[in-house]
């Protein structure tokens, strides 16, 4: 397979020096490497999106179950005073 050397897009840079810092070797000779490293942050950024969002949407859901727990609860204590 041959190897064609060129220069990284500027994006592909920026993210290989966060790789390189994070990880201790990689090799970006390919245009597939070239092609991950370009896309690497931007679906980062969007992972950590969606996982704000999912703790936000668990976190609201938790809220509802406790109202609901609540208002059950409620009820109990009026379906108790009724039936004494």
């Amino acid at each position: 397979m041959a190897l064609t050397i060129r220069k990284l897009s500027e994006e592909a840079e920026k993210t290989l020096l966060q790789v390189q810092n994070e990880n201790e070797y990689i090799n970006t000779s390919t245009k597939a490497i070239e092609f991950v490293l370009e896309n690497y942050l931007l679906i980062c950024n969007d992972l950590k999106a969606e996982k704000n969002k999912s703790r936000s949407l668990a976190q609201n859901l938790n809220r509802a179950e406790d109202k609901l727990n609540n208002i059950a609860y409620g009820f109990n204590i009026i379906t108790d005073m009724i039936a004494k």
